[in-house]
């Protein structure tokens, strides 16, 4: 894929044997993968609320499409597509972690919506790695990183059952943040990492391969470039690093691993070195593109010209009414039951308040809006009001204003054809 010329080329074995397939094989791994990312951006652009968040892209499954989209020879944009992707995912299991039980707002690909945070969804130290190191590749294009550096112990790598935390996990990490550190001892985070690799590796051959192969070259690079010798020790460290990330995953048991395609760690860590030194890699890989480690890639507006013509969504409080009802008490009373079943059923709007809504008999439905409404008949002229008890974030206001008015209209016309109904959404002081 890179045109440029060098001494030393590392051979992409992924690439040279898929250089080798029969035309029709090469197609249907072409097809397979469209057919995926359509999905996921069908299921993004028309989908994507409250519901939406127990279902959200895994880290993995996104760096298989960024290891696809290169390996099939996509455009930069579409490659770019997921890579920017990617860290907005993994925002998704930080903020989790961070806000237990609270509301939180998610961003992808231009959409937001408001989900209440679950635990549950954590964060692997994996995850952590990637998600810093592609946010250096990015150059910090959401704003990541102050939250990355800044997460504790117990998010960066989930405790054990026994409450221990994973000791290499937290070494490495530390040495990590001392990129940033402009008071950190390199070389002596890089020893704690050594001797925790050593120590807590030592029974376990199949982890002690990954972290020999993978992490310890990582480790080595990061100090290199933090070093004096950085000049003449850094493009060895750095073929050394793509070497050994070749050669792990050089088989047949991992060759279509996610992580196989593209070293994002070790790019990242390239990134970083030629923008804060100017160090330029002396040698060609498809597992480092070099346009990446240069930051010569298509903007976030570039790679989703789409976003632009987004709704602008807003954060509203909302009232529905009706007027002219029945003003019989048992028929008011029918109408004001039958209006709290249905907005405990109407997926887009939010819950409503457990204390009205907890004796009425309703079907389980997945809301798709977070907050909460209540109902209630008021004034002299007994008029049914479902009204909003803290504002909601409503990506397509115009549409689901639309939408909402439309349901309101039918519901209630089901008990008086001469009822007055409105929905309007009410400005937030």
């Amino acid at each position: 894929m890179n045109n440029r010329k060098a001494d030393v080329v590392l051979t992409h074995h992924r690439f040279d044997k898929f250089d080798t397939l029969n035309p029709l094989i090469k197609e249907k791994i072409n097809s397979h993968y469209s057919n995926r990312v359509a999905s996921c951006e069908k299921s993004t652009r028309e989908d994507f609320n409250a519901n939406f968040y127990n279902n959200f892209f895994s880290l993995n499954s996104i760096q298989d499409f960024i290891g696809k989209s290169y390996l099939l020879n996509k455009p930069k944009t579409q490659i770019m597509r997921h890579l920017y992707t990617f860290p907005e995912s993994g925002m998704l299991d930080v903020l989790s972690q961070l806000h237990e039980g609270k509301k939180i707002t998610l961003t992808l690909e231009g959409h937001s919506c408001e989900v209440i945070a679950d635990s549950k969804k954590e964060l692997s130290f994996r995850g952590w790695l990637d998600m810093f190191f592609v946010t250096l590749i990015l150059r910090d294009h959401f704003s990541h990183l102050p939250i990355l550096l800044g997460l504790p112990d117990n998010i960066i790598s989930t405790p054990y059952s026994s409450g221990e935390i994973n000791g290499f996990n937290l070494a490495f990490a530390e040495l990590c943040k001392g990129m940033f550190n402009p008071y950190a001892d390199m070389r002596k985070l890089r020893d704690k990492v050594v001797e925790a690799s050593a120590h807590f590796y030592v029974e376990w051959e199949e982890q002690k391969e990954y972290v020999n192969h993978l992490y310890l070259p990582l480790v080595e690079l990061i100090c290199v470039v933090h070093s004096a010798e950085r000049e003449s020790h850094y493009q060895s460290s750095l073929l050394h690093a793509l070497q050994a990330h070749k050669a792990y995953y050089d088989n047949e048991d991992r060759s279509h691993d996610a992580e196989a395609m593209i070293a994002l760690c070790i790019t990242g860590i390239a990134a970083y070195a030629y923008d804060r030194f100017g160090l330029v890699p002396e040698f060609e890989t498809d597992y480092m593109p070099l346009w990446l480690v240069k930051g010569e890639f298509p903007t976030y507006d570039e790679a989703f010209p789409e976003i632009k013509a987004l709704p602008k969504p807003i954060r509203s409080d909302f009232e529905f009414t009706a007027e002219n009802l029945p003003r019989t008490e048992p028929e008011l009373k029918r109408i004001y039951e039958a209006a709290l079943k249905w907005a405990k059923e109407e997926r887009e709007l939010p819950p409503l308040c457990d204390v009205i809504g907890r004796d009425i008999d309703s079907k389980q439905v997945n809301k798709n809006i977070v907050g909460e409404i209540f109902i209630d008949v008021l004034g002299d002229d007994w008029v049914l009001t479902l009204y909003s008890m803290e504002p909601s974030l409503i990506q397509d206001p115009q549409a689901w204003l639309a939408a909402m008015t439309t349901r309101w209209q039918a519901f209630i016309a089901q008990f008086s054809q001469e009822a007055i109904t409105n929905v309007r959404f009410i400005e937030c002081d």
